[in-house]
């Protein structure tokens, strides 16, 4: 791998950590409020004294790359970085005795954090700069920004985050009369993941026009399942829009949907989803959806409490020879057991044949 790349790589790490350091504190805020009952004004103090180092310090950081040159300034920046987090857990429960101290002493320790993290970007900048041909900018530094958000896909505190004001002054959110159930951390922020690797990828491979046209719809749909799913969890759908959702980056003509309007509960809802989702790469791959003449038909009825849906392909590449049960498989055959329910894939010379059968829950 040349030279280039696995600084390329070391970079998209750092931007990767830069938002978890962002953020980490925030993970534990509950403990912290109730073991030194800090109040809600407080936690904005703590967590808000990142950003303003991190803002007023964005071009004395520029400057300081330039200085010292971006292999330096990034080494400075790694050890700071693992030294400050370290002393964010051990300064409070060590060193600092009354519930003042310990504030005082993560406002400094995330003021410092915040003057560390300052100057990561400017840096990224000149590296990229240093080590990649002018009019090829343009990739590593999507990437970087890649890193980013993945780093807040990662961070499980834009849950707690959404209980504590940020700041002097703000007045606490009532609390919730029931819990709502919790999500998977990344689902939030997976749409932005996927649009951003959608959008690195169209760049890169805007001279590929043959490639892209592969990977363009099934982008499309990932994006669309994830932003769907994040809906239905707490509320449900019906099962039309959960397959336009699914199916519409394929193209509207491809697809014939065929039953009565019918709403899904939320449990039951995600889980179809997954499972059409997995069917509709699997056609994209290799079945009705990799070919130029190729269909899909679903339908779905309902005979008392259980669904029946059935997915048929036709017109599709022939099947010659099946692989392996593998991950998407044994979804398929599993996902609907919580419900009572089966799946029965066959492999056919028109094409991929499915039935799902499964219980309607009345409740969730």
């Amino acid at each position: 791998m040349p030279v280039r790349y696995r600084i390329l790589a070391v970079l998209f790490v750092m931007s990767f950590v830069n938002y978890l350091l962002r953020n980490n504190l925030s993970v534990a805020v509950p403990s912290i409020r109730d073991e030194f009952s800090f109040t809600h004004q407080q936690v904005g103090w703590i967590l808000g004294a990142f950003n303003y180092t991190y803002a007023l310090l964005q071009i004395p950081g520029g400057i300081f790359g330039q200085v010292y040159g971006p292999r330096r300034a990034l080494t400075f920046i790694a050890i700071a970085w693992g030294v400050l987090t370290f002393f964010t857990g051990l300064v409070p429960t060590l060193l600092v005795a009354s519930a003042t101290g310990v504030m005082v002493s993560l406002i400094v320790t995330r003021l410092l954090l915040g003057a560390t993290n300052a100057p990561l970007f400017p840096v990224l900048a000149g590296a990229i700069a240093n080590w990649f041909p002018e009019g090829r900018w343009a990739f590593p530094n999507a990437l970087s920004s890649v890193g980013l958000v993945l780093g807040q896909a990662g961070d499980r505190s834009g849950f707690e985050k959404q209980n504590v004001p940020a700041g002097p002054g703000c007045v606490a959110p009532a609390a919730p009369a029931v819990a709502p159930r919790a999500l998977p951390p990344a689902v939030p922020a997976a749409p932005a993941v996927t649009s951003t690797a959608h959008a690195v990828l169209h760049q890169v491979l805007h001279d590929q026009p043959q490639v892209w046209a592969r990977i363009d719809p099934r982008l499309r749909s990932l994006a669309a399942t994830d932003d769907l799913i994040s809906r239905i969890d707490k509320g449900g759908c019906d099962i039309r829009d959960l397959l336009i959702a699914e199916l519409g980056p394929y193209g509207h003509v491809r697809f014939t949907l065929n039953g009565d309007r019918l709403f899904l509960p939320p449990k039951l809802a995600v889980t179809l989803s997954l499972m059409f989702h997995e069917l509709a790469t699997n056609a994209g791959k290799y079945g009705a959806f990799s070919a130029p003449r190729g269909l899909l038909q679903v339908s779905w009825t309902v005979s008392g409490d259980r669904l029946t849906v059935t997915w048929d392909e036709t017109e599709g590449p022939s099947i010659d020879k099946v692989s392996e049960p593998g991950f998407g498989t044994k979804l398929l055959k599993s996902a609907l057991s919580a419900f009572d329910g089966k799946s029965e894939v066959s492999y056919l010379k028109t094409g991929l044949h499915c039935i799902m059968q499964c219980r309607i829950p009345q409740n969730g």
